[in-house]
Parts: C-alpha cells; structure tokens; sequence
C-alpha cells in the first residue's frame, strides 16, 4: 500500500471478495536522507516499526504516504506494516545513476517492480506465509488456462500498466493478484468514494518517485560527480554547434533545452559517454526501421517460445511508456548474428511495419501478441537502433528489398509512410527530349513539369552517359490522398530516380506529369520527402526527395 488511491481500491475489492488482507508500505528511502549508511540488521520487528520513517518531501516513503496508507488501513481494519527495504532500494538508485553515467535513459518503475515489489516483497510475503501479493496496477492476470497464467493489458488504455509488469517472473504469475485492472481510473475513484476510504481524491503521482522536484540530474551528479563536466554539442557532420554541461542531462528525443540553434527543430539523436559528446540533428534521424533487444524476460513456457520466435514472428510492440503499441516481426537473435554498431549481438531482434521514433537505450521494448493485442508475451531492455542499411525496408532502384526476399515490382504497389503512397516502376517510352538534353546543373535543380495527354504518362530512362548521377529505373509515386482530392482529374504521378550512395539509394527529383491535383498540398516538399523517403529509402544520409 503506498497510500494512494489504487493501491487503497486493490485493498478494499480484495477484503469485499473475502481474502484475509495485510497491508504493507514499502520504505524505500525519503528524498534526501542517505541511502548509504550504514545501519545493524534490526530483525523484523523493528523493520516494520513506523518510527524509523522520517519526515521528507511528499514522494516515495514519505511520512505523508505512510500516514495516508495507515489512515486507509484502519477504515478497513486491516493489519499494517511498514517494511525496511530501504537497502534493497539503493541498487535502484545505483541502477538510476549508472545508466546516464553509461549514456542510457533508464527505466527505473520497471527495476522497482523486478526487484522490490515482485522480488522482495514476494519473499516478505512467503515469510509471513501470505499467499498472494496484491498491488494497485492497471493491469490483469488471465487463469483461464490452466496450464499457465497470462499477463494482461489493463481495461483502462490510457493508465495501464503491463509495459512496467513485463520483468515480473514467469512463475511469480501465479501469486500476483491485480484487483484494478479490470476497471478504469473514473470508476477506482468512484470504489474508493463509496468504501469510504480518505484518499479517494488524492492526486495520482507524475514524477519519478523517488526525484524531488523531477530534478533527476542532480541526483545523478550526487552519485557520480564525474559526469558534471562540459562537453561539445555536435551535430550529424561532427561540427561543434554548441557546448553542455555533461552529456547526462540529455536523452535521446528531447528538444526542450537543447538550446542550439541550426534553423530548424533540433532534437538530441546522439550520446557519446566515452567523449562526453551529445549529439543533434533533425526530427527524422530520430527514426529507426529496426532494434535489437540486449536481454530479455519471457511470460511463456520455454517451449512454445522457441516455436514462436525461432524465426520473424509478426506481432505488436511497444517501445516506451507512453507510447502506442504498433506492428512489428520479432525473432530470437542467433549466435552468429552481425553485431551492432556497440558490439552487441543482442538476444532479441526486432524489425518495425513502420519506422518508429526515439527508440531509446536504457527503455524497454515490451512485446504483445498480435492476435490478443492484450496478452504480453515478455520484453527486453537495452533497445539499441539497428542502421536503416540493415532494414528489410530499404528498397533499391530495381525495387529488390534489401535484407529480405525479391518481391513483385511490376505494377502498382501500396506502400506505407505518414500517409499512403502507391508505387512501381516506370515503364519504357520516350521522355521529353527537351529534358534529355538539359545541362547537368539544371538537372540537379528542383523538379519541373512536363504534362501528356495520355492515362499513363511514358517514359525512357535517362541516357547515363548525359547523368552521370541518375541510375536505375526510375520509380513512380501516386497518392491517393491528393489524387482523391480532386476528383474527374487524372491521377498526378512522380517520377523518382535512384542512384547508388553509401551501398544504398537516394532519391533526386525526376519529372511530374499530369494535371497537378492540389497544388498547395503537392508544394509542400517537406511531407513528400518524408513519404517517399519511409516507402522506398529511408536512407542514413537524408536528402530532398520532392
């Protein structure tokens, strides 16, 4: 019981439902009080004495949660106890420091409930020969299967809770009670109004519990002074744009402090913990086509886990906390697996349906089952971004699909970015002569437009000799959202052209034909460019496509 409403709720429906309940406050160690001195072994009677709390700021272990959980326990008429686990507590918090000090973003709710809520709280509860251990999480455990318990996404989406469950033990399932989970936060509220419990309209928690004031920075240099010292800023190319403070007041993904200045939106895409270096781009190196997954934790029998994920398994993931869970393939990673650009192997890989952003080391990547979106199948930490050349995603010029099989490129193929785009590559004909013979400069300036009278516009390829940069056959997009949004005019088609760079493919502008459908939306380049580039490219060296 950490004194807050849901906790306080579990408590209640389990007493309603007939269980013998004990209530338990974990002390964890208030904010600003040592978590490393030493301290004799006082036997648990005296772990349990509420006088060895102390007054600190509201925020785990406090005397206020402590005050407010024996307030809730009394309106039941429950037993309460406090226990010591304030020494367990303290690798969590070397854990905390020693993930930015290694240019990580930890997770430490996930360890919190690995180690203490459902590791030594689990071996209290044996001790006191209790049968279960209850909490106050949005989320479920199915027991419909006899041959095995399932963890289960809460009924509340926008509060559950099973991406921080993931770590939990797989025979540990069997004595995890989440009374919660079934219901939604408005109606937690309404149960506690209605048993009467004094907290029901306390506010729920929205920083690290254990962080005064979310100052998380601090804390770490409380820990590791080493890492307070200055370092450059620099952006994709490796010039220095700007210094900082010490790389672990950044994460991969913020903006918000960065404070640089490159005429456009700069995002933290990099940390470089052996140089102190942070480094920054745009939005869209951001982006990742694939991960690998340095450990792992499984909620399934060993057996049925080899048959699922011995080879690409499709599936759903989710990579942060408050992220939406997509569509991805999953598979156990081999022995004789490339390693990533860290050295690591992994034991986990994962390849996304779309490119997903701020897929950051130090997170954890939680993996549900795509036929029951509920059901966690298990998860890893340590998510660490495989390069876009690695990607069965990438698409050459020939329309052959790098890393994965030869696919059909004959026709009209639907592909994905953040809108729909169909593709397929431009059949023989002739091209305007006119553009055939254009200076190489003015081959290389942004698209001009040539219109047919024809339904389908006809092309050659350019000769190679007069461009040198084009190669390939040219690709054709078509977007059914501009296209749709003039109907009776003739579909308005774009003529891509690939050629080799860095063992991949870019795309410059080719020729427009056609009637120009909506010519405000077609001019905007900046959201062509990432279309065309997440259907076709996506290259590690981003450039103009439309």
């Amino acid at each position: 019981m950490s004194g807050g409403v849901d906790s306080s709720v579990a408590a209640a429906l389990l007493l309603r439902e007939g269980y013998e309940v004990v209530g338990c406050f974990m002390r964890l160690g208030s904010p600003g009080e040592s978590l490393d001195a030493p301290t004799p072994d006082p036997g648990a009677a005296a772990a349990c004495d509420p006088r060895t709390i102390r007054v600190g700021h509201q925020g785990c272990c406090s005397i206020n949660d402590a005050a407010d959980a024996r307030l809730v326990a009394a309106e039941l008429g429950i037993p309460f106890y406090i226990c010591n686990f304030k020494k367990n507590f303290a690798r969590i918090i070397d854990y905390f420091a020693d993930e930015y000090a290694a240019g990580r973003t930890p997770n430490p709710c996930v360890r919190c409930n690995d180690w203490l809520k459902f590791g030594a709280l689990h071996e209290y509860a044996r001790g006191i020969d209790a049968h279960f251990v209850a909490s106050g999480h949005y989320a479920r455990i199915d027991r419909s299967r006899s041959a095995q318990h399932r963890l289960m996404r809460g009924v509340d989406r926008s509060k559950d809770q099973s991406y921080v469950l993931f770590g939990a033990p797989r025979e540990r399932l069997a004595r995890m009670l989440l009374p919660i989970g079934e219901h939604e936060k408005p109606a937690v509220r309404d149960l506690a109004r209605r048993f009467g419990l004094p907290v029901f309209d306390k506010p729920d928690s929205q920083e690290i519990c254990f962080v005064p004031d979310n100052d998380y920075a601090s804390l770490v240099e409380g820990r590791r002074p080493a890492l307070a010292r200055e370092g450059p800023i620099v952006d994709a190319e490796g010039r220095e744009v700007g210094r900082h403070a010490g790389h672990h007041h950044f994460t991969i993904g913020q903006r918000r402090g960065v404070r640089v200045a490159l005429g456009y939106p700069v995002y933290v895409v990099g940390k470089d913990p052996r140089t102190n270096t942070v480094t920054v781009g745009a939005r869209e190196r951001l982006t990742a086509e694939a991960c690998v997954v340095g450990e792992a934790n499984w909620l399934l029998d060993p057996r049925e886990l080899e048959a699922r994920f011995t080879g690409w398994a499709r599936t759903l993931v989710k990579c942060r906390y408050n992220s939406e869970v997509v569509p991805a393939e999953v598979r156990l990673a081999g022995e004789d697996e490339a390693p990533t650009p860290s050295g690591r192997r992994g034991v986990l890989r994962v390849r996304f349906e779309r490119p997903q952003e701020a897929v950051t080391p130090g997170q954890a990547l939680v993996v549900y089952d795509a036929d029951e979106p509920d059901w966690v199948l298990g998860g890893g930490g340590f998510p660490e971004r495989l390069p876009a050349m690695r990607s069965r995603e990438r698409m050459t010029a020939r329309g052959r699909w790098v890393g994965g099989e030869e696919r059909r490129w004959s026709g009209w193929t639907e592909a994905r970015g953040n809108f729909p785009v169909n593709l397929r590559p431009a059949r023989s004909g002739t091209l305007p002569r006119r553009m055939a013979k254009r200076t190489h400069s003015e081959r290389n300036k942004s698209v001009s437009e040539q219109k047919t009278d024809g339904a389908e516009p006809r092309t050659t390829l350019p000769n190679p000799r007069r461009t040198p940069r084009w190669s390939g056959v040219p690709t054709f997009c078509r977007f059914p959202m501009l296209n749709a949004a003039a109907p009776g005019q003739r579909p308005v088609d774009w003529a891509i052209y690939g050629a080799p760079f860095d063992g991949g493919v870019t795309y410059r502008p080719g020729a427009r034909f056609g009637p120009v459908a909506a010519p405000g939306r077609m001019r905007d380049a900046h959201a062509l460019d990432h279309v065309v580039e997440l259907a076709t490219a996506h290259t590690q060296q981003r450039r103009r496509v439309l």
